[in-house]
């Protein structure tokens, strides 16, 4: 992935965003977080302005490596860039801290999403609930379902998953 950015670099081709967004997927895909992050700090250090779709792609290299608090740091870094999070965002977060067993911090950002982004979908309701199966707090994953079914969200086949 670096080989590739360093092609990049080293062409007549101009380093943007969606250069370094290629990269950071190509990372996602081969579960290299730690370079994703390090691409981030190399687009602030060449000036290139980072958006949504790098952040995306940092976040959910970040949150395949089982661990809530590098997704949820970038999250602030975002806020700090002036970049707005959107729902694909928060849904990646959520499953980081579903993963870590955050179940509690799971919620939190779901609620977050619900009240203050573009309101939650499937994917939302399924990773909170999954969040909530997994530290056994079924009153709140029973609770999410009925929210789920007020809010008029079809439920997915893992929503449904005893």
């Amino acid at each position: 992935a670096l080989r590739m950015l360093s092609v990049i670099a080293q062409s007549e081709v101009e380093l943007d965003a969606f250069a370094f967004c290629a990269v950071m997927r190509v990372c996602e895909k081969s579960s290299e977080w730690r370079i994703a992050v390090q691409l981030l700090c190399v687009m602030a250090h060449v000036a290139v302005e980072s958006n949504r779709q790098v952040f995306n792609s940092a976040i959910s290299a970040c949150a395949k490596d089982s661990s809530w608090q590098k997704p949820l740091h970038l999250l602030s870094v975002m806020a700090e860039c002036m970049v707005e999070s959107d729902r694909s965002l928060l849904n990646a977060v959520i499953s980081a801290c579903e993963k870590s067993g955050e179940w509690e911090r799971a919620l939190q950002i779901f609620c977050e999403l619900a009240h203050n982004i573009v309101g939650v979908g499937s994917i939302s309701f399924s990773a909170a609930i999954s969040a909530c199966e997994k530290v056994a707090q079924w009153e709140k994953a029973v609770q999410l379902f009925r929210m789920m079914a007020q809010c008029n969200v079809k439920s997915t086949q893992t929503s449904q998953t005893p």
